[in-house]
């Protein structure tokens, strides 16, 4: 909303705002750049051309299941894709699709449990459901992820993501 024309041209404004933000962090820094582009925008498939024009190392997509987004590299293979999930399920699905259609294995996966904002379709039940906890997500897209990682003779990276968990440990009392 701070770009001139965006309340004329708002879709442009949103490009020229993606641009100037991955070249300030660009310019502010030396590492890996990556950006988070939902699936559901309205102008999804444009917001990753302009990211991979400047040539961002990495793209997160969440928020709905990215399933052609090898395709709109558009040849260029310095930018790395990591889906957001919610599931084993949507993770194996996103991942035949891309191998299918693409020839393409992400890079990672990163996978969002109920406490991530409940944006990927836990429903406030789940959320304090702990069938739904991040400790018990992870490990089943760790274990979908693993034919694809040994078919292909290479690492896929799992991240969890969304919560912070605390377990206490109580000590013993003393018995005498």
């Amino acid at each position: 909303m701070n770009e001139p024309d965006f309340f004329s041209n708002f879709l442009e404004a949103n490009f020229q705002a993606l641009r100037a933000g991955i070249r300030r962090a660009r310019e502010a820094t030396r590492g890996i750049l990556g950006v988070n582009i939902m699936v559901a925008m309205s102008n999804f498939v444009d917001m990753v051309r302009v990211a991979v024009e400047e040539a961002v190392d990495v793209i997160f997509a969440g928020a709905g299941l990215p399933m052609n987004l090898p395709g709109l590299l558009e040849g260029s293979r310095k930018t790395k894709l990591v889906p957001i999930v919610s599931s084993a399920k949507a993770a194996r699905i996103i991942i035949r699709r891309w191998l299918e259609k693409h020839s393409y294995a992400p890079y990672a996966v990163v996978d969002e449990g109920p406490m991530a904002g409940g944006h990927l379709g836990f429903s406030s039940e789940q959320i304090d459901d702990p069938c739904f906890a991040l400790e018990k997500i992870v490990p089943a897209v760790i274990e979908a992820m693993r034919p694809f990682a040994e078919s292909l003779g290479k690492n896929i990276a799992v991240m969890p993501a969304g919560g912070i968990s605390m377990h206490i440990i109580r000590r013993k009392k003393a018995t005498c």
